[in-house]
């Protein structure tokens, strides 16, 4: 029986809940990519294919943190500093901004957006809108900066007030 299969379907706000971003945001890229579907029902086995599409990753697995340090803010910037050079971000490939912060919950993760936004600010790392959304880059020069950071070496004065 026709459209039976739509209760087997997930629609896009279930879809959005899976992936972590708001339905406009999918809804937007859908739409420059001339993908959106008329229904907006999606079948379980296209999430993979929509988080490749709209460049979705999670960075943080929610448990312990990649870099131990006393203080958990400062645990937080050596930890990104960290999977920032373990992605080989700098000079590399662009990275959705909010992948910088998927997987952390409450306050870590509200963190996490101040630090992104202080690295942007601090010209540490570049920023650009796109279909994807917003791209977060480290440009070459900055590899060895985001290095010392990871080991705790050097932790700029911008970085270490947004700690306190």
């Amino acid at each position: 029986m026709p459209g039976l299969d739509l209760f087997e379907k997930l629609s896009l706000v279930e879809v959005c809940s899976v992936l972590e971003v708001h339905p406009f945001e999918l809804g937007r890229l859908l739409g420059a990519k001339s993908e959106l579907p008329r229904d907006l029902r999606f079948d379980e086995s296209e999430i993979g294919r929509l988080r490749d599409l709209a460049g979705l990753e999670t960075w943080w697995d929610g448990g312990k943190l990649p870099v131990e340090d006393s203080d958990r803010k400062r645990a937080l910037v050596r930890s990104l500093a960290h999977l920032v050079v373990e992605r080989e971000l700098p000079g590399g490939a662009p990275t959705r901004a909010d992948n910088l912060f998927r997987g952390l919950d409450g306050d870590d993760a509200a963190f996490v957006r101040r630090l992104v936004n202080q690295l942007i600010r601090e010209r540490m790392a570049t920023s650009a809108a796109s279909a994807r959304g917003l791209l977060f880059q480290v440009p070459d020069d900055q590899a060895s900066a985001f290095q010392a950071i990871a080991a705790g070496e050097d932790l700029p004065s911008g970085l270490e007030a947004l700690c306190r």
